[in-house]
């Protein structure tokens, strides 16, 4: 028997596997698992594995019997041999190189046997590795393939994204069919994502696009031209993904496919600014949603194969989340709690734990941001009971206990997460425990937290702005005044700024600190406007009130005219009427001190109605 042409690493796996080829036993162990091992344990290894009908012996020696389908038996039982063999071996300390050809052969046997539980073998990569090589030798480039999309997946789910793309050589290599190799680019393509780089992701799009044309799979090549479309999307090129989404247009077939470009179009539309088309488009969305739910949600495990329900799952999610962003855009927050509400019911039934997990998550974050704490907390408890690698939803929980002034019940759950959560994962915990160390006045825990975000290149753009905005008032607090301008600027001119009346209004006391009078009043003016437009759209937002109420203060220390301090004190007190929990008051007490500093004329400090209101 002899080998295909392969790598160092992918014939030292082979010769283990059919060691009694090289050219004799002998020597073959010797070469590949100790150069210690007597010819007695070699003769025994052998012998055994001629009783097991594996090899016969002849005058050249020793080979593979006829009898044996090497692709599907042979492996397996030749892998558990060399198991036992390793067992036997005499050194006390087996080399590292050694237990990893232990570890490919103990992988077989599980997977033979079933030893494992099944969920463990998903991510076994020695299982994948050893079968494509093993597969690969037997010339079976199906399973070979195979072997390759499920490492893929279980490096995936490992995320060990950068590794994908490396193995996408051996897919280049072993040329198996079109539709063998397509399971592959998911994951590949999923992984650039994460990885951020887009122009990858839109390659590795367009590689997959041209197998799936290669084949006549109409499902395949609809999937792949959407892929095609969300990597120009990734990428803001939106005329590009506008253009891919409508050239699948009129091939839509199933409900999967039709939410992805429904979704897809609005996506484009929104970051466009193009509301209505985005939502003509969720329209639509939620109509096939309703349809689905109505006529098939109750018989759906025999109408809707497993993948499309998983799909239709996913993207139900992702039109809902859409639409609350639009939702958010125009400041009708209610509207967001009352869509979220009459989706509970659906999603409970869902099949997908981690969608269940994503939608109760944002469910609860949404009662955070309208300052329902008890839901929120409720919500983000259930997300967690779905998934319990869920650390977004953990993070979002200790901010919830942060704001109800639980600091002890915080500070475990945002450890919890950063023991648990991968480095790409840990931004909103160490956001969060960044907050929690400011409002305990620990300045250099603060700025260990909020800088190692910033430092990090794995984090949102988002979370990215609201750690700066955070610490601004960690510079502030620090007397770092040109340091607090810098950032807060850099914040106010990006698209990110998640609260635009706050950022003002800290922006406002960074220019008073300055001695920038002038500018200072300007902002609070502008933060006055902006919480106006936003308490348009849903009155009783709890924040919004307060970012009024110092707006008005700012615009006081400005003009050192305390009239408007009648007019301040109602926002106040409607806020407090909604939320009073102590660790949201501190966050408010905070801006409050630092404003504060500024009064000189003390019309603010002699005023303890208004304190009195404001806490």
């Amino acid at each position: 028997m002899s080998l295909p042409e392969l790598t160092h690493e992918q014939q030292r796996v082979l010769k283990t596997v059919y060691v009694f080829n090289y050219p004799t036993p002998l020597e073959g162990i010797q070469m590949v698992l100790d150069p210690e091992i007597d010819e007695e344990s070699v003769v025994a290894y052998l012998e055994e594995l001629v009783e097991m009908g594996l090899i016969v012996q002849d005058d050249d020696g020793y080979t593979v019997s006829d009898s044996v389908d090497i692709a599907q038996v042979a492996p397996f039982k030749e892998g558990r041999s060399i198991f036992r063999f390793l067992k036997k071996s005499s050194s006390e300390e087996i080399p590292h190189e050694h237990k990893q050809l232990h570890s490919r052969s103990r992988a077989y046997w599980q997977y033979v046997h079933m030893d494992t539980d099944v969920n463990d073998l998903k991510s076994n990569l020695w299982l994948y590795d050893a079968m494509y090589h093993l597969h690969l030798l037997a010339q079976n480039l199906d399973l070979a393939q195979n072997a390759i999309n499920l490492h893929a997946q279980a490096l995936f789910h490992k995320k060990r994204y950068t590794e994908i793309t490396e193995i996408e050589d051996w897919v280049n290599q072993l040329k198996a069919p079109p539709s063998e190799r397509l399971p592959f680019y998911q994951f590949l393509i999923a992984a650039l994502g994460l990885m951020r780089d887009y122009d990858g992701m839109l390659n590795a799009a367009k590689r997959g696009l041209s197998l799936a044309l290669m084949t006549d799979n109409q499902h395949f090549q609809i999937d792949y031209q959407l892929r095609v479309a969300d990597s120009y999307f990734y990428l803001k090129n939106y005329e590009n993904a506008l253009y891919e989404y409508k050239k699948v247009l009129a091939q839509m077939s199933t409900v999967g496919h039709k939410l992805s470009l429904h979704h897809g179009i609005a996506r484009v539309s929104l970051a466009q600014n193009k509301l209505l088309v985005a939502e003509q488009q969720l329209a639509m969305a939620f109509a096939l949603i309703a349809n689905q739910s109505l006529s098939v949600q109750k018989k759906i495990q025999k109408t809707v194969v497993w993948d499309e329900r998983k799909n239709i799952e996913a993207k139900t999610t992702l039109v809902i989340d859409l639409q609350s962003q639009i939702y958010e855009k125009r400041f009708v927050y209610r509207e967001i709690i009352r869509l979220h509400q009459t989706f509970v019911d659906h999603v409970r039934d869902f099949n997908d734990f981690e969608v269940k997990s994503m939608f109760f998550d944002n469910t609860g974050y949404w009662y955070w941001v309208t300052g329902d704490f008890e839901k929120a907390d409720k919500y983000f408890r259930e997300a967690i009971a779905h998934d319990k690698t869920n650390v977004h939803a953990k993070s979002n929980l200790g901010s919830t206990m942060i704001a109800q002034g639980e600091f002890e019940e915080a500070q475990e759950w945002l450890t919890q997460v950063l023991q648990e959560a991968d480095e790409d994962e840990r931004g909103l915990a160490l956001l969060n425990l960044g907050k929690l160390s400011l409002l305990q006045s620990n300045l250099t825990d603060t700025y260990k937290h909020f800088q190692t975000i910033l430092s990090s290149p794995y984090e949102a753009d988002i979370l990215i702005a609201l750690t700066k905005t955070w610490m601004v008032g960690t510079y502030l607090k620090d007397d770092k005044v040109a340091e607090a301008i810098s950032i807060i600027e850099e914040v106010l001119n990006s698209e990110d700024v998640l609260n635009p009346a706050g950022g003002q209004n800290i922006y406002g006391i960074a220019l008073l600190a300055n001695g920038d009078v002038a500018a200072a009043a300007v902002a609070f003016s502008r933060a006055s406007n902006i919480a106006d437009e936003i308490l348009t759209g849903t009155p009783d937002l709890y924040w919004a009130l307060d970012g009024k109420g110092l707006a008005l203060l700012g615009q006081i220390v400005c003009e050192k005219n305390a009239d408007k301090i009648s007019q301040a004190i109602p926002l106040f007190e409607k806020a407090r009427s909604i939320v009073s929990a102590k660790g949201y008051l501190m966050e408010l007490r905070l801006m409050f001190d630092l404003l504060q500093r500024h009064d000189s004329s003390g019309v603010l400090k002699d005023n303890p109605t208004l304190q009195s209101t404001m806490f």
